[in-house]
């Protein structure tokens, strides 16, 4: 899927449920419920209409444009406010408010996703010294001033470095 497509249908996605959300009464105590029904199987392909098709296609790129936040969307009120927002409905918060919510959101996530960059990076910064502290005692291992590991496989003889007679470019012609 295009990445800008994907990248709207995100940020429509995230602002209506948002939206949605701030319109949701608060839940009403309820008696015990019975057990949850299961899902309905979905219908195969074949039986679908050609707008059904297309609607299980948007429906499917959204969730996976969802994916990396699932922990931060109740999908059934995504799906609400998306209703409410296709039948032209108010939503509970105004433009204005979603995308405060939404820069609110964004600023959140940015933050998570900074944190969880610099504990890989250390992870990683703390893998890589263990390894050349590791590597530099090896057989072979040569370490630069600057730090550089080389291991050194064969050297050159001088007379390799010298070009054939007759050759006048680099690289020299192989016999």
């Amino acid at each position: 899927m295009n990445p800008v497509f994907r990248s709207a249908v995100l940020v429509t996605a995230i602002a209506t449920s948002l939206t949605a959300f701030a319109q949701t009464p608060a839940a009403k105590p309820q008696a015990a419920k019975p057990a949850a029904a299961k899902p309905a199987a979905a219908k195969p392909a074949s039986t679908l209409s050609e707008r059904q098709k297309v609607s299980v296609m948007i429906g499917m790129e959204v969730a996976k444009s969802l994916q990396p936040i699932r922990d931060e969307v109740d999908p059934a009120i995504v799906i609400q406010a998306m209703q409410a927002t296709l039948a032209g409905r108010p939503t509970g918060l105004t433009d204005a408010q979603a995308a405060q919510v939404q820069a609110e959101f964004g600023q959140r996530m940015q933050g998570k996703m900074a944190a969880k960059a610099a504990a890989e990076g250390q992870k990683n910064l703390d893998e890589g010294n263990r390894f050349l502290a590791a590597n530099k005692s090896k057989p072979g291992v040569h370490t630069t001033a600057s730090g550089l590991q080389y291991h050194r496989v064969k050297s050159a003889k001088a007379s390799a470095a010298k070009p054939p007679p007759g050759a006048t470019r680099w690289p020299w012609p192989r016999a």
